[in-house]
């Protein structure tokens, strides 16, 4: 795993660049490599910082030439069926130097250029460079498993890993993109391809981008997450799902440096760790967060690790098992996680992801994680919730509004105490289940009503908020409300969310995560499963379970869910509010403009008094304010200090 950078066109200082490719020395401190090339049009630079995975020695380097010295990649990712790639490169003439991936990536642009793109099984992102035209090429994985931002000027291309990289260029606009901004409130993050920054964009996944010497510029599709149901259904869904499976683990143990996993005792992880067991014939070192008791109310909902001791337990020798206690400071490092995400994510897991992740690095450089599960097999509450509301609406519209709503709205959601999540999520389903399916489901997956956030963003544009959501529903129409979910759970909520986080937290900890539940094999044959195979009655991920079923306990497999979570409730309602009103005082929200506030301070009123549960929300808020006062305020080289 590595982090890649770029400019091409008018000149930069050298200083600058340098200062670009150092800010990504946690993506890859294993090596760097600079480049800088002229063209008529101008100049182009290649940086570079590697995390060795493959082939760690110094034939790895980069940015890498083809042996005609005109073809340079940068390459931040991992091909897992390279070796076959390999092969078949031989039989068009090609030769190899190097056992990387990033040497056949390579030689597969020169031989088919970006028809190779569909042949690539694996997460990537990666720059060619024409060091005779200046032309240069991108492209990004099919789910958006690995980052690459970049931000087209009239006379110049960047892009990078991480947005830091692009800020430390001379000319960089730091302004706030207000739709960008109405849509991190609404859901606590950024759906791509948009950033918080204005004119910073994502490449979006399944996609490439090309910028020819005269600025002009390109782009096309190689692949979409399929509609549901647009192929026929497997014959067999469990035996199918279950041997792509394997076949998506078994080229996830490729690695030449100390591999293993984590494990939450959850169905996902277990399941892949089992897989991981079935394959490599050794003991598989796992990883498990176990969070610190709290006796103040507070609590994460399920403990993970009594689970994951009985998965242990179950393989017995055959898993090298490592709990790490998560630090109950972790809140102190939230403004380096600002610095880290670059465009906000209003998650604490990602300070437990990084958590894990630094404790797992002495031992374990690549872990393998069962993220996306939720999203393909309808795995989150907010998925039962949808189709309970159907019910929920048959009851007659007066009960529901003059007594069911009122009742259930009066309940202390804010109040420490072990009914806390029930209650929080009685108040969320009746906020929403009245209303048509897609307006419900919109509601599930937002933290606002659109006339909440006017009341803290007023002149905001609030109703574009779901813009990018009602466009994925919209192709969905007349599908089992199931299908429906979860193609705007795979396109929206997995990249922006899951995967940016995930990517971000790890990378910060110099671990490379992959994710063998996201392979596009697996994906494809996913959609064509039908709804009634992930969602059955009260079982969430059925044809997921039925698989886990033959691997292990069937008391993991049908354990209640439990989040990656982070006691983020403790923290706002009890460890923080002196930075909070430091951050979010009057004064501080009436300087920036971009928000009331009168409004936030009804906000935090509310949370302190337990009328609601704001928890998210204001640690949403947090996360804005320490990202403007990083990135707006400083130069971003650095996090701030709180």
């Amino acid at each position: 795993m590595c982090g890649i950078f770029g400019c091409i066109g008018r000149p930069e200082e050298p200083a600058r660049i340098m200062e670009a490719v150092r800010r990504l020395t946690h993506r890859g401190p294993d090596d760097v490599g600079l480049e800088r090339h002229e063209f008529p049009s101008g100049e182009g630079w290649l940086g570079f910082r590697r995390l060795a995975i493959q082939d760690p020695t110094e034939r790895g380097h980069q940015p890498m030439a083809d042996p005609t010295g005109r073809w340079r990649i940068v390459f931040n990712g991992e091909i897992y069926n390279f070796r076959a790639l390999r092969k078949e490169l031989v039989q068009h003439g090609h030769r190899f130097r190097t056992a990387t991936d990033t040497e056949v990536l390579l030689a597969a642009w020169v031989e088919w250029e970006r028809d190779m793109l569909p042949r690539l099984v694996g997460m990537f992102a990666f720059a060619v460079l024409d060091t005779v035209s200046g032309a240069v090429f991108l492209a990004r994985d099919r789910l958006g498993i690995k980052p690459l931002y970049y931000l087209h000027q009239h006379d110049r291309l960047s892009f990078a890993s991480e947005i830091k990289a692009i800020l430390a260029l001379s000319d960089v606009p730091r302004d706030i993109d207000e739709e960008s901004l109405v849509r991190y409130l609404t859901f606590l993050w950024t759906p791509h391809p948009g950033t918080l920054f204005k004119g910073v964009r994502q490449l979006e996944p399944g996609t490439w981008m090309s910028l020819a010497p005269d600025g002009t510029s390109d782009h096309g599709r190689y692949w979409r997450i399929p509609v549901p149901g647009t192929d026929p259904p497997p014959t067999d869904p469990v035996g199918e799902l279950e041997d792509v499976l394997r076949l998506s683990v078994r080229d996830r143990l490729v690695s030449d440096v100390p591999l293993g996993g984590f494990l939450s005792g959850g169905v996902d992880s277990s399941l892949l760790v089992a897989l991981m067991l079935e394959q490599q014939g050794t003991p598989a070192t796992t990883h498990t967060v176990v969070f610190p008791p709290s006796d103040d109310g507070y609590r994460i909902e399920e403990d993970d690790a009594p689970w994951a001791r009985r998965v242990r337990d179950h393989f017995g020798s055959r898993i090298d098992y490592r709990e790490h206690r998560m630090d109950p400071g972790m809140v102190d490092e939230l403004p380096r996680m600002v610095w880290h995400l670059d465009d906000p994510v209003a998650d604490p897991a990602a300070l437990a992801t990084y958590q894990i992740c630094s404790a797992a690095k002495p031992t374990t450089t690549v872990l393998l994680a069962g993220m996306g599960a939720e999203e393909l097999f309808a795995g989150y509450p907010r998925h039962r919730a949808a189709l309970l509301a159907e019910r929920y609406r048959m009851v007659p519209g007066w009960v529901r509004r003059g007594l069911v709503e009122p009742l259930v709205n009066r309940l202390p959601a804010a109040q420490p105490g072990p009914r806390m999540a029930l209650y929080r999520r009685a108040q969320k389903f009746v906020g929403s289940a009245g209303l048509d399916f897609e307006d419900r489901y919109l509601g599930y997956a937002g933290y606002y009503h659109p006339d909440e956030l006017a009341r803290i963003a007023p002149g905001a544009p609030v109703g574009r908020a779901y813009g990018r959501h009602r466009s994925f529903l919209a192709m969905t129409r007349g599908l089992d409300p199931v299908d429906r979910m979860t193609h705007v759970d795979l396109n929206t909520f997995l990249p922006s969310l899951n995967l940016a986080y995930t990517d971000r937290a790890s990378m910060a900890a110099s671990v490379e995560v992959r994710v063998p539940i996201l392979d596009h094999r697996v994906v494809e044959l996913a959609q064509r499963i039908p709804a009634s195979w992930k969602l059955r009655g009260r079982t969430t991920k059925f044809v997921l379970k039925k698989v886990a079923e033959r691997h292990l306990p069937r008391a993991v497999v049908h354990r209640r869910k439990a989040g990656f979570q982070a006691p983020v409730r403790a923290w706002v309602s009890r460890d923080m509010d002196d930075r909070i009103r430091d951050l979010l005082a009057p004064e501080t929200i009436r300087a920036r403009g971009w928000l009331d506030a009168d409004g936030v301070q009804d906000l935090l009123a509310a949370q302190r008094s337990g009328r609601e549960d704001n928890a998210l929300r204001i640690w949403a808020l947090l996360g804005l304010e320490l990202w403007a006062r990083t990135f707006l305020d400083g130069d971003g080289c650095e996090p701030v200090v709180w």
